[in-house]
């Protein structure tokens, strides 16, 4: 008998052992529940950048007239080709500064009596940072981009075929990588004040000067072939450097620019002609 008492005692014993270890595990886990995850959760993600909405040329509910115009800053894009059929119209107007004008790969066209396909209206006091890129122009009867008044403004990826003055710069502007051919006989691919940069373009069968910056300016890495009076012309200080020019009168006239390591071929007149205080690097 007192075996067994003993036995029973022993597994009594057992059992609430294990009935208080079940407590106690219960008790925490109800505890870290409440209490939330053990691991911290992660800092958040940085806040990705704003993209400035772009508002489409022409407008919502356009009526199919003449010229549309940008008078709020912002970035607009073009939608589609535009074609002035009639009159003496600018296609866009640009009334303001910092604007951003793509036109996304499409065409501004018109014909020889036609105003300018971009014409940046503001005085110079406001015409400033228009940036205008990617599209082509052909036709248009006083420039196809016309940014007389504009400072610190650019023109990119830009073709130009046919029509009066190609593009016209005001001062402290840069034109890259644009093509410009055909233009009328008494003018100008390119043609712009003081201090303009011109980069990679192309400007050849243009009446007169090709590239025609006649203030202080830089030409570099460009071609300029067959325009009818003088390819490449900087009046003033600044640079002529690692562009190639074929045919024309001139090849190359500079009166204060450095001119080094351009390649001069075929004019009918002048290869490089030379005034003011210049250095020429062979």
């Amino acid at each position: 008998m007192r075996n067994i008492s003993s036995v029973s005692r022993l597994h009594t014993l057992l059992l609430v052992m294990i009935l208080i270890t079940g407590i106690a595990v219960v008790g925490l886990l109800a505890t870290r529940g409440s209490a939330g995850p053990l691991d911290p959760p992660s800092a958040p993600g940085a806040t990705q950048p704003q993209v400035e909405p772009r508002s489409p040329i022409p407008p919502a509910g356009w009526d199919g007239s003449f010229p549309i115009v940008i008078s709020a800053p912002g970035s607009y894009f073009l939608t589609r080709n535009l074609s002035l059929t009639g009159g003496s119209a600018d296609a866009l107007q640009i009334g303001t500064g910092n604007v951003e004008l793509d036109l996304d790969g499409f065409s501004v066209s018109a014909f020889a009596d036609s105003g300018s396909g971009v014409h940046v209206t503001a005085n110079a006091t406001f015409c400033k940072s228009i940036d205008v890129r990617n599209g082509s122009f052909s036709g248009w009867g006083t420039a196809a981009i016309d940014l007389t008044n504009c400072q610190n403004s650019s023109i990119s990826a830009v073709h130009v075929l046919t029509g009066a003055t190609g593009i016209i710069l005001g001062a402290t502007n840069a034109i890259s990588d644009c093509q410009i051919v055909g233009i009328g006989s008494n003018q100008d691919g390119i043609v712009g004040s003081g201090d303009n940069r011109v980069t990679r373009c192309t400007v050849s069968n243009n009446g007169q000067q090709g590239i025609n910056l006649q203030g202080s300016g830089d030409v570099s890495d460009s071609v300029a072939n067959d325009n009818g009076n003088i390819d490449i012309l900087v009046g003033g200080s600044g640079s002529i450097r690692g562009s190639t020019t074929r045919g024309g009168g001139t090849g190359i006239s500079s009166f204060g620019a450095t001119v080094s390591n351009n390649d001069v071929d075929s004019p009918t007149q002048t290869g490089i002609n030379v005034g003011g205080t210049i250095a020429i690097v062979e």
